[in-house]
């Protein structure tokens, strides 16, 4: 059993005018919030126990979550920042899913799926990625960033199971790779091409 964070900080202008809001997680999307479709996905898949939502306490004022999850007010500047106070809440020596908060076509097949593969090789990080020709048909139309690697060409999987461990000590190398997230060919030569 994993526990599960939802970083639900994103903010995105234009939603405001569009919606009302402009936190991604509290945009409504057929007639539900965003975190909600998320919620639900990682509460079917049967591997998560707690769900923590992490975000500006200040602007959910008055949104009420499923009670299966459980909101969490960070202040922070940073993804990874809010990653690792979420994680501060949680028990050590454990993995821990992160969400991000703008996947609500999210499945529990998907979770299911990436955590069993997880379990195969062992690791301090996990983060899936997803064939380009996967993603266009399941979300033709859909924007995406993609690298080309001589397997094919791929995007990221919004999820990356973590050890609970490892999070505080790399909270500067988090902001550095979130900060390329958007750039591939940059993230690869901070990282090394080797």
């Amino acid at each position: 059993m994993y526990n599960a964070v939802i970083l639900a900080g994103g903010k995105t202008p234009w939603l405001q005018k569009a919606v009302g809001t402009n936190i991604r997680a509290l945009a409504p999307l057929g007639g539900r919030r965003m975190v909600e479709y998320i919620i639900d996905a990682l509460d079917q898949s049967g591997q998560i126990g707690r769900i923590i939502v992490a975000a500006d306490g200040s602007q959910w004022e008055a949104a009420v979550l499923p009670q299966r999850a459980e909101l969490v007010a960070v202040e922070s500047s940073s993804m990874p920042e809010t990653a690792a106070a979420a994680a501060a809440l949680l028990p050590a020596n454990s993995k821990i899913l992160f969400v991000c908060d703008d996947i609500p076509l999210l499945t529990s097949a998907a979770v299911q799926d990436f955590l069993k593969q997880t379990e195969a090789v062992e690791a301090d990080a996990y983060y899936p990625v997803i064939p380009e020709a996967d993603c266009v048909k399941a979300f033709p139309g859909a924007e995406r960033t993609y690298v080309t690697l001589a397997e094919g060409r791929f995007t990221g999987g919004n999820m990356m199971l973590l050890n609970a461990d490892v999070i505080s000590g790399g909270v500067i190398k988090a902001k550095d790779i979130f900060a390329r997230r958007k750039k591939p060919w940059e993230l690869c030569g901070w990282l090394g091409f080797g």
